[in-house]
């Protein structure tokens, strides 16, 4: 379990555990008061003065049940003697400025008679100052006899006990509102979804965020089941964990299904169990998040990690191969040039023209063959470079002096004369001769080569852009594969080997293809490269 939906949920537990304890205060102080001639009340502190909550002996006092004043918002002000409503919501200001109210008016009673009240209020605010809440009590004195012989009556004790519990209920219900508000809050603002069931996993409330995914109101979950929303399949999972926490006591961390507006997602699920004041569990605490993207991401790393895998496996066989196949074929290819030595020498004696061009076809074809071993070799050892300061340009003109450029080709170098770079020449001039063949090879009927140049911050990416015909996505794909090749001769390793040689300097090459518009060919090197 995540520490932080750890610290959240035992947050909300207590919180919730709290709530109970303080209503469990609330509902022994409103026994109290049921055998009290003062009526105890909260309400609004705007608008109708709406009473939120009224103590039971209301109804012996006014006839009325506590329902009717919490139920109508305009109950107490519509009771009024219209003679008093206005002076007496006129005053009310007076709470607002000084925290505090004492008025006396006429209140109907449900016989239709008015019975003189006298109503003492005090003003809840929030930690910031703002109106939370007003508490008050009143104190029917149609006859009198609290005024004058009230005290006589009741007997002094009544006024002090009705002072202490006053205080008591102020301090009490300060206590569960600001729980009560901090409960909501984080509820509410919580980025995940969460939810309370009762022992028979019937919902007792959630968050915004599941009553949204319900098409319903926070109000509307309590009572219902997971039978009400979820396939059957679902809810009998969803209750079968439930039933497994409130069973063991502990908290229990699952990845399952979830459902919501006709999707399917992946949820990692904290339930914790809820319990009552005595330490019995009486429920469950969820929370849960979306973490569907996630699973999506770790599957397509596993893939890709499981490619990489299979690559670098296919990559080492290759080059086990190349290594293997180059040095068994470099011994007969040297016996060869040593055979064709002899003969060369005597048909210089013999004069046989045949025989020469003979000798010049396996010449030819054994440089043909030792070039492939050479590649074979080149790829399968480990690059060791020698590295010095090479300027660019001069590395192109070499370059350049060792190939035969067709006349129906232009060629275009805009390197700066000044580029000079910390690199192996060797190994980067042949990356240069393989990259220019294949541009040449790539305009069989001619066109422009551009090769240009550039330092920007501490590398210097060297770009090679022909005209010629271009190359398929299909063959961008596979181009840097081992023995992948579209030529009628070669074995596939050229670009293979630049790309080995660019990034043994720390660099990398890239290639951008039109299909019948032209390749560009980026090499991006550190200006000084660490062997």
């Amino acid at each position: 379990m995540a520490p932080a939906q750890l610290v959240e949920a035992e947050q909300i537990q207590k919180t919730l555990r709290i709530e109970v304890e303080l209503r469990a205060v609330r509902d022994g102080l409103e026994f109290l008061f049921a055998s009290s001639p003062i009526v105890i009340y909260t309400c609004k502190p705007y608008g109708d003065y709406a009473a939120t909550f009224v103590g039971q002996n209301v109804t012996s006092q006014l006839g009325y049940a506590p329902e009717e004043f919490t139920k109508d918002s305009k109950f107490w002000v519509n009771h009024l003697h219209p003679e008093d409503r206005q002076r007496v919501l006129d005053s009310l200001s007076s709470l607002i400025n000084k925290g505090h109210h004492f008025t006396e008016y006429r209140l109907q009673h449900k016989d239709g008679t008015y019975r003189r009240i006298k109503d003492e209020m005090k003003l809840i605010r929030d930690g910031s100052g703002n109106p939370l809440e007003v508490i008050g009590y009143r104190i029917d004195d149609t006859r009198r006899e609290l005024m004058d012989g009230g005290r006589r009556k009741y007997g002094l004790s009544v006024w002090k006990r009705a002072e202490h519990l006053e205080d008591a209920v102020e301090y009490r219900t300060r206590q569960l509102i600001e729980s009560e508000a901090r409960y909501r809050t984080l509820f509410e603002n919580i980025p995940e979804r969460i939810f309370t069931k009762d022992r028979k996993s019937s919902y007792v409330s959630c968050n915004d965020h599941i009553a949204r995914d319900l098409n319903i109101s926070p109000d509307q979950i309590c009572g219902k089941t997971d039978y009400d929303f979820y396939p059957r399949e679902l809810a009998d999972s969803y209750r079968a964990v439930d039933k497994r926490v409130m069973s063991s006591g502990k908290a229990e961390e699952i990845e399952e299904k979830y459902v919501a507006c006709g999707h399917e997602f992946i949820v990692d699920t904290i339930r914790t169990p809820l319990r009552d004041s005595g330490g019995n569990v009486s429920g469950v605490l969820g929370i849960f998040r979306d973490i569907t993207e996630r699973k999506k991401m770790e599957a397509r790393l596993a893939a890709e990690e499981m490619k990489q895998r299979l690559l670098k496996a296919e990559l080492e066989a290759t080059e086990q191969l190349a290594g293997m196949v180059g040095h068994d074929l470099r011994n007969p290819l040297q016996a060869i040039v040593g055979a064709v030595g002899v003969l060369k020498r005597d048909l210089v004696i013999r004069r046989d023209e045949k025989a020469k061009k003979m000798i010049h076809l396996i010449e030819n074809s054994v440089e043909y063959s030792d070039k492939i071993v050479y590649d074979l070799l080149d790829y399968s050892r480990e690059l060791q470079l020698e590295l010095t300061n090479t300027n660019v340009k001069s590395l192109l003109k070499d370059t350049f002096a060792l190939l035969k450029i067709p006349d129906n080709i232009n060629v275009a170098d805009l390197t700066p004369n000044e580029l000079v770079i910390n690199i192996d020449p060797a190994r980067i001039k042949r990356v240069f001769l393989n990259l220019i063949r294949n541009a040449i090879d790539a305009m069989p009927n001619g066109g422009k080569l551009t090769i240009t140049s550039q330092k920007l911050d501490e590398k210097v990416t060297i770009g090679f852009v022909d005209t010629g015909i271009g190359m398929t996505k299909e063959v961008l794909g596979r181009l840097w594969t081992p023995l992948f090749t579209t030529k009628a001769k070669g074995v596939g390793l050229g670009l293979p080997i630049c790309k080995r040689m660019v990034e043994a300097h720390g660099g990398q090459v890239t290639v951008a293809s039109t299909l019948g518009e032209g390749t560009t060919f980026t090499i991006t090197l550190p200006l000084k490269t660490t062997n």
